[in-house]
């Protein structure tokens, strides 16, 4: 006997799938043709203590894979599928950080949203247990990258909805889980008003600002992602205003000032520079805090581009205003050294700045 039939045998004997009207039996149908008979994948019952085993030993993806066409991805949908209480939560971690796995691959992708597990993950997102929200966030996560079918169900079904109320509530893991989703979200302009309407914008800036409990601190993760997520959401322009209110300069500036993390530096910076734009009351409020506190983050990000074009970026749009250029003046930055960087918007960047400083030059 072939070693994979000794396999296939060991599988049908712990895991035992069966229905109230298909008996178990062994050897009466292989693994592959019971992932290919959805009515029985809905209603079977079966030992889920040796399924969750080999789901995540990588015994079931090595079986189905080899299957033609491959039944792994299809497997996963169905059992996702299946009544969640029936399911039970170990499981539902276990395929949905499956799914997360799995939709890093752009075909992947398609076929799960193909096998429509975006509404049940969806539902998902209503449960209270945290270790399941954290994994059903990040299959949707990776299913949303780069995929409007998928942001589109996400706002529409309700999924942005469900994950607000906790964004100020939850361990600091799934909170930044839940900005990257809002961010990949907010990347599609067509969503940007529903999920303002549905009530983002206080949650994500109040994550930029200073935690309110005594001690407590926001990890750099939380506040990167926050930031990345209202950077997308200011583009919007109907949103700036709301923004605004909830004291959003404020907390990018005080960020920019007291934060050691390249990745928040970056990502606070380009916010800014996106809210100052046209808005000479911005360009104001932020001053001379943002201007020395860029200056400073622009001399500490030479090797890392991203930061230093966010930084300059956000330097470029706020010495607009005079009293801003006057406080960069000050600072005495060695803008030369990075007119020769190969990246063309912070040469545009660099050069802006350069007029604004030496206008006769």
């Amino acid at each position: 006997m072939r070693s994979k039939d000794t396999l296939e045998r060991l599988f049908d004997f712990f895991v035992h799938m069966s229905t109230d009207t298909q008996n178990y039996e062994l050897d009466a149908q292989t693994l592959a043709e019971k992932v290919g008979d959805p009515d029985f994948m809905q209603s079977c019952t079966m030992n889920k203590r040796p399924l969750l085993v080999l789901l995540e030993r990588g015994f079931l993806q090595r079986t189905l894979e080899d299957e033609q066409p491959p039944k792994y991805l299809s497997f996963l949908a169905h059992m996702l599928l299946r009544p969640f209480d029936e399911t039970g939560p170990e499981l539902l971690v276990a395929l949905c950080n499956q799914i997360a796995l799995m939709s890093q691959i752009e075909m992947n992708r398609d076929q799960l949203i193909k096998e429509k597990v975006l509404f049940q993950l969806i539902e998902l997102l209503r449960s209270d247990d945290d270790v399941l929200l954290l994994s059903v966030t990040k299959a949707l996560v990776n299913l949303s990258s780069g995929n409007f079918t998928a942001k589109d169900s996400i706002v529409n079904e309700g999924g942005v909805r469900a994950l607000i109320p906790h964004l100020l509530n939850k361990p600091h893991e799934l909170t930044r889980a839940f900005c990257v989703l809002l961010k990949n979200c907010l990347t599609a302009h067509e969503l940007r008003e529903r999920i303002v309407n549905d009530g983002a914008i206080t949650p994500l800036v109040r994550l930029l600002h200073k935690s309110e409990i005594k001690d407590a601190q926001r990890g750099d993760a939380v506040v990167a992602a926050a930031a990345a997520a209202v950077w997308n959401l200011v583009a919007y322009q109907p949103a700036k205003p709301m923004v605004l209110k909830e004291r959003a300069v404020e907390a990018l500036v005080t960020q920019l000032q007291e934060s050691t993390s390249k990745d928040v530096w970056q990502k606070c910076a380009g916010c800014l520079m996106v809210l100052s734009a046209n808005s000479d009351k911005v360009k104001q409020q932020a001053g001379g805090g943002a201007i020395v506190a860029l200056a400073n983050i622009v001399r500490k990000s030479e090797a890392n581009k991203p930061t230093l074009k966010a930084a300059l970026g956000a330097l470029a749009v706020l010495t607009s205003d005079e009293k801003n250029l006057s406080k960069l003046r000050e600072e005495a930055m060695p803008l030369e050294q990075f007119a020769k960087e190969k990246d063309d918007k912070i040469q545009m960047f660099v050069a802006q700045i350069q007029d604004r400083l030496d206008p006769a030059a």
